[in-house]
């Protein structure tokens, strides 16, 4: 009996450290988006004609850097708005990227505030979504995907 109730009480620990583990992620998802809102706020960025916000690295993952920045050639002109960050050579990014750079929706990070604490985040390139202004929610640009992809993964 009392081997059963230690067994119990062990289930019970595991649960509450995945729970836990799981609330504190989806934490840090949540404060990196409000941070990177905040930010634009400060900068003076309407927040709110916008949708969704990009985080491009220039530096991490070269070819998901590569996709992001097609992405970012192919949608530009939509309600993104968009953030290159750990800029590694301003002048190759221009020699890129060209003129595209400076529209109204796109911001260089020179001062590398839109960097997050976790690494791991910083390797690849983010979209937040913006829709809803109690709840932002963000996934990794995957290689390929569509804005119109993307839309759908953030309805799921």
């Amino acid at each position: 009996r009392i081997k059963w109730y230690l067994q119990l009480m062990k289930n019970k620990c595991l649960v509450g450290l995945l729970f836990a583990f799981f609330f504190l992620s989806c934490s840090v998802k949540e404060d990196y988006a409000r941070i990177v809102v905040s930010n634009l706020r400060e900068e003076g960025v309407n927040v709110d004609s916008y949708t969704h916000i990009a985080i491009i690295p220039e530096e991490g993952c070269g070819g998901c850097i590569s996709e992001a920045e097609h992405f970012f050639c192919e949608n530009v002109e939509s309600d993104i708005f968009f953030v290159f960050t750990k800029i590694r050579s301003r002048k190759e990014l221009v020699l890129r990227l060209g003129k595209l750079l400076e529209r109204e929706n796109v911001l260089l990070d020179i001062e590398q505030r839109y960097v997050a604490k976790k690494e791991e985040m910083n390797i690849y390139p983010i979209l937040i979504d913006i829709r809803t202004d109690d709840e932002y929610t963000w996934l990794f640009l995957e290689p390929g995907m569509s804005y119109e992809r993307i839309l759908e993964q953030f309805e799921k």
